[in-house]
Order: structure tokens, then C-alpha cells, then sequence
């Protein structure tokens, strides 16, 4: 008959018990720090839009007005942490109207719906793909922050 012996199985045990209370604030902490760098990498994209002349429509639209630019940053942000069911989950995006003429809704659109055109375009108007892009090129780097973020806090916890 064969015999197995374990060390440091108690050792382990004592860690997890550590690392079970904490795993909800770990998991907001890594939500936290990549929706912050996502937000920023978008709000840097937002920035670098292409602006177009509000008066000229003799060609397919690009980009935004600079008022449409402006007010599309000032709507653009990162909501509030949301837990259920064990699982915490943030939404960044826009919010509000940008003043701006629509046929179908006047003089107000909602900034979402306007960004998503700006974006990836519509019969009228060309597609900038500023959020893709940016989100996109740092895919790699966001999954590093909370891989990273996540790896320290367990390691402080159960050193």
C-alpha cells in the first residue's frame, strides 16, 4: 500500500480562509484600476476626434462639430460599481443629449447613439472607429492592469 504524505497543506488552508474574505474587494479593485486606464485610453481618443466644419454638408459627414465634440466629452464617464449574484460590474459610456440637429429627434440626440455614428457610420456619415481603435490597441495592456492588479493584492494577502 502506498503512503502519501502532505506538508504545508495547514499553511494553504490558512490562506484561502485569508483570501476568501477579501476576493469581492479584490475584484473591485482590478474593475476599478481598468476601467480607469479603458476610460482614459477613450477619453484620449475622444480627444484627438477629427472636427469637421458645422456649415459644410456638400460631402459624407466626418467626424464631430467642435460642439458636438465638446459636449460628447462633457457626457462621457464611468458609472457606478453594481454587485449581483457574487459578480461587480461597472459601464463606461456616455450619458445625456448633444444639442445638434436630427430629423428624427430635433434638436437633441442622445450622446450614445450620436458616438456610436461618429464611430462606425452611417449612410451620411463616415465612421472614425476612435473608440475601436482605442480599445483595441490597449486590449493586451487592460488584461495585464487586472492580471497585475489582482497577482499583488493575493500575494499581500497571503505573504
Amino acid at each position: 500500500m502506498a503512503k502519501v504524505s502532505v506538508e504545508g497543506l495547514d499553511e494553504f488552508i490558512s490562506q484561502l480562509a485569508k483570501l476568501g474574505g477579501e476576493v469581492n474587494k479584490i475584484n473591485r479593485g482590478a474593475l476599478g484600476e481598468a476601467a480607469g486606464y479603458v476610460a482614459e485610453q477613450i477619453s484620449n481618443a475622444l480627444d484627438s476626434m477629427p472636427v469637421r466644419d458645422e456649415g459644410r454638408s456638400d460631402h459624407r459627414l466626418f467626424g464631430a462639430t467642435a460642439s458636438e465634440k465638446e459636449q460628447i466629452i462633457n457626457n462621457f464617464g464611468i458609472s457606478k460599481f453594481r454587485s449581483s449574484g457574487g459578480t461587480t460590474d461597472t459601464s463606461i459610456g456616455f450619458t445625456g443629449y448633444v444639442e445638434t440637429q436630427s430629423p428624427k429627434f430635433g434638436n437633441q440626440v442622445p450622446t450614445g447613439m450620436l458616438m456610436q455614428c461618429i464611430n462606425y457610420g452611417t449612410e451620411f456619415r463616415q465612421g472614425t472607429h476612435t473608440i475601436d481603435n482605442a480599445l483595441r490597441v490597449n486590449k493586451n495592456t487592460i488584461s495585464e492592469i487586472i492580471q497585475g492588479y489582482i497577482d499583488d493584492k493575493v500575494n499581500e494577502i497571503i505573504s
